[in-house]
């Protein structure tokens, strides 16, 4: 065996952990993962159904339903290795233009509640809000 091999492997090895650290976590990462948007996830639609006020067994099945949608969207569109899970439900997807403060509000409440840092809170509202650009013809 060749007395550089050694050297070679280490050396290898150093620059595959390089490598690897240099590499940015995905958002998914950086909000906390499964567990911290699971749980993000579920303060929001919660504090959502509790301004409605009437909620019913039936609704807490769809509140699920939609809990569960919107963790899969969420670790898709961030990078957390999820499938697209397709087509919005629809009660999420008819989210009227003015329900939509609410939403994000509610969000980022939970996202301060869970630590998630600024910088990832900003950057999940902006991959999450709807994009609008009101063109004026003239």
């Amino acid at each position: 065996m060749d007395r550089r091999t050694p050297i070679v492997a280490t050396l290898l090895s150093a620059l595959c952990c390089l490598a690897s650290a240099s590499e940015p976590a995905s958002l998914y990462a950086r909000l906390g993962g499964t567990p911290n948007v699971t749980a993000i996830v579920d303060a929001t639609v919660n504090e959502l159904a509790a301004s409605n006020h009437h909620n019913t067994a039936s609704q807490h099945q769809d509140l699920q339903s939609l809990k569960n949608d919107l963790v899969a969207r969420i670790c898709w569109m961030t990078g957390g290795g999820c499938r697209n899970p397709g087509a919005l439900r629809a009660g999420f997807a008819g989210t009227t233009d003015a329900a939509q403060p609410k939403l994000m509000e509610a969000l980022r409440v939970a996202m301060r509640e869970h630590d998630v840092p600024l910088a990832a809170r900003n950057e999940l509202l902006e991959v999450i809000a709807p994009v609008r650009r009101d063109v004026a013809s003239r």
